[in-house]
């Protein structure tokens, strides 16, 4: 499957490091804590389907075929919602808003797959 992903507008925050300070989960809430030398900031999702964590160092294939760079990515066709669909016996298939969010920082690679975009808080 060809994946494809689409950088989010609020990069121009980021600067060229970014890393993750903390993480926080409960009752389907994902809260992300960011900071580089700069600025701190709070990435908040509602109503997670699914994510997981990767250590960038092994998200090499995606990371080369994608050409991401740090930032916020989200895509409406990617492999990781495939599984999401196949595993959930595809009951979200016709959902428009499900979306496959990637987080890519210094270290970690974070997908969030969600029906409601993000909020960015500067801390």
């Amino acid at each position: 499957m060809e994946e494809i992903y689409h950088k989010k507008n609020i990069n121009y925050v980021f600067g060229r490091e970014l890393f993750v300070d903390k993480i926080e989960y409960n009752d389907y809430e994902l809260k992300i804590f960011l900071d580089n030398e700069n600025i701190k900031l709070q990435l908040f999702f509602t109503y997670i389907f699914s994510f997981r964590i990767i250590d960038e160092g092994c998200f090499l294939k995606t990371l080369n075929e994608q050409n991401l760079t740090i930032g916020l990515y989200c895509s409406c066709k990617s492999n990781y919602l495939s599984w999401f669909h196949e595993q959930s016996s595809n009951i979200y298939l016709d959902d428009p808003q499900l979306k496959h969010y990637v987080l890519a920082t210094q270290n970690e690679i974070i997908e969030i797959i969600t029906q409601w975009e993000p909020d960015l808080k500067i801390l």
